[in-house]
C-alpha cells in the first residue's frame, strides 16, 4: 500500500513540476507586453516593482513594471484592463529614490509626474538607485 501511494506522489509530484516548467512565468508576459511597447528593438532595461495597480483581476492586484527605452518611462502592468503610462525622462529631472520608504518617487521639478496615478514606486534600493542614474544620465545628456 505505502508503495503504491509513494508511486502516485511521485507521479504527481512530476507531472505538476513538467506543468509548471511549462507554464508562462509573469516576468515572460511582462517582457512580452513590454516588447509590444517598444517596437523593433524592446526596452533597454524592464523592473519589476512591488507596487501593484488594479488591472481588472478578480482576487488582487497586478505587479507595476517600469520600462526604459526611447527617452522615456514606461509605467505598465499587464492584465484584463492592462495600465500603461508614458513619461518622457527629460521631464523627471526631479526624481528621487527614498531608502526609509523604499520607494522611487517620480518628479517633474518640485512637482508630482503629470498624469501619474501611482504615488511611489516601491523597489529594492539597487533597481531603485539605477533608474534614478538613468533619469539623471538623460537630463546631463539633455543640457549638453
Amino acid at each position: 500500500m505505502s508503495r503504491k501511494l509513494l508511486t502516485a506522489a511521485r507521479w504527481l509530484l512530476g507531472t505538476l513540476a513538467g506543468r509548471l516548467a511549462a507554464a508562462p512565468q509573469p516576468a515572460d508576459h511582462a517582457r512580452r507586453f513590454a516588447e509590444a511597447l517598444f517596437p523593433g528593438s524592446g526596452p533597454d532595461l524592464l523592473v519589476p516593482t512591488w507596487t501593484r495597480v488594479d488591472v481588472g483581476r478578480w482576487f488582487r492586484p497586478a505587479r507595476l513594471w517600469v520600462a526604459l527605452g526611447g527617452g522615456e518611462l514606461v509605467l505598465f502592468a499587464p492584465g484584463p484592463r492592462p495600465f500603461c503610462e508614458r513619461l518622457p525622462l527629460e521631464s523627471l529631472r526631479g526624481s528621487l529614490y527614498n531608502p526609509v520608504t523604499g520607494e522611487l518617487v517620480l518628479r517633474r521639478g518640485h512637482e508630482p509626474a503629470p498624469g501619474k496615478r501611482v504615488p511611489g514606486l516601491r523597489m529594492p534600493p539597487l533597481d531603485g538607485r539605477r533608474l534614478l542614474e538613468l533619469i539623471e544620465g538623460a537630463e546631463a545628456r539633455r543640457r549638453s
